[in-house]
């Protein structure tokens, strides 16, 4: 197994340092976090405020976060299953944004003529609900495919990590690269020897989970670098244009000449 982690310093907390407690926007329950901020400017007492990274355990995140990315990878798929289902049905898949979800089932229900449509009473639910229905093949692999795609990290939104605290292995954690939060200097500071109670103003950005929150770990040299980069490149991306898919098939053509 890697060395991803060393212990953490009272003396010290820097870039790289993972603690407990931290509240992001309106989750009820606190999450882990890595601190992000160089380390020069926390060593110079130059920050202000301590930019974080919310850590979550990998199972968590697919639950909540990860299933819009799940949604996203079936969409077009889910599209063409209703168009096929609803056409057998003599059902015009134009319909399904316009219609309420009971009028549609309604002509389901009329024209199905003895065939069982639980199949595609599903499809049109996931349609207007936009949630998974992991019941149905195509989206549990979906979803098992993003799991893969986590662990080998090449999923643009999010950095993963097996491990967070060195009394642990192997338990899947994500970093959460979309949603960057901070906490100020000297709370961040006061991390360093431990918090045991938290003031109404440390209450904005901290929650107690035991007795005590401090950081638990720091992350080695070259991840946090490889974590720090790989954010980078998610925010400084640079959107274009897209080719036509005209000039793409024209284009084909010319390679092919090669």
């Amino acid at each position: 197994m890697r060395e991803l982690l060393t212990h953490p310093s009272t003396s010290e907390f820097t870039q790289g340092s993972i603690f407990e407690g931290l509240k992001v926007n309106n989750d009820r329950s606190p999450t882990n976090a890595i601190v992000i901020t160089a380390r020069c400017d926390i060593a110079n007492e130059k920050a202000r405020n301590i930019l974080c990274l919310p850590i979550y355990k990998a199972k968590n995140w697919l639950e909540n976060q990860g299933e819009e990315l799940v949604f996203r990878r079936i969409e077009e798929k889910l599209k063409n299953k209703l168009n096929i289902e609803l056409g057998k049905l003599n059902i015009s898949y134009e319909i399904l944004p316009i219609y309420p979800t009971e009028s549609i089932l309604e002509l389901v229900n009329k024209n199905a003529n003895k065939k069982n449509t639980d199949e595609v009473k599903k499809l049109i639910f996931m349609f207007k609900e936009k949630k998974c229905d992991y019941t149905l093949d195509f989206v549990l692999n979906a979803r098992k495919s993003l799991s893969s795609t986590l662990i080998n990290n090449t999923e643009n939104s999010i950095y993963f990590l097996e491990q967070t605290n060195l009394n642990e292995a192997l338990e899947p954690y994500v970093v959460d690269l979309v949603n960057p939060t901070s906490i100020p200097f000297q709370l961040a500071k006061r991390l360093k020897k431990g918090i045991t109670h938290l003031s109404d103003m440390d209450k904005q950005y901290l929650c107690m989970q035991g007795k005590e929150i401090t950081y638990t770990a720091i992350l080695k040299s070259p991840y946090i670098e490889h974590l720090l980069q790989k954010f980078s490149n998610f925010y400084s991306r640079i959107g274009t244009e897209d080719l036509e898919p005209e000039s793409i098939e024209f284009l084909k053509e010319k390679l092919n000449e090669i």
